[in-house]
């Protein structure tokens, strides 16, 4: 599925620290944030051409690292549960498993720290 057509961007911003600084426009090679992209996801090509606006399918690498992880209190566990699929979404690289022979789920990525960070969000 493509981005929305009408998706706009609410500026073109160069980063230096904690400040930003407005641009007028990008060109090859810049690297640049661009402010207010609510609906766009991880996977999809941005571009002002719409025939070159089409979802790109970004190779999730395997996981190499496991961490099983639980809930402080069995009733956030939905809370855990939703939070994990949206960290999912915005890193194809992390998977998450549910394992009914030991009750846990274990999240699966490319390594401990990519784990400790992901789970301290």
């Amino acid at each position: 599925m493509a981005p929305p057509a009408d998706m706009r961007i609410g500026g073109i911003l160069t980063l230096s620290g904690n400040q930003q600084v407005k641009k007028s426009e990008a060109r090859s090679g810049d690297t640049v944030a661009l402010a207010r992209m609510d609906n766009a996801k991880t996977g999809e090509t941005l571009s002002s051409n719409k025939a070159l606006a089409a979802k790109s399918n970004p190779l999730a690498l395997p996981p190499v690292y496991r961490l099983a992880i639980e809930a402080a209190d069995r009733k956030d566990e939905v809370k855990v549960t939703a939070a994990l699929a949206k960290l999912m979404e915005e890193d194809p690289s992390l998977t998450v498993e549910h394992r009914p022979d030991t009750q846990q789920m274990v999240l699966a990525g490319q390594g401990e720290i990519h784990l400790k960070v992901a789970i301290e969000d």
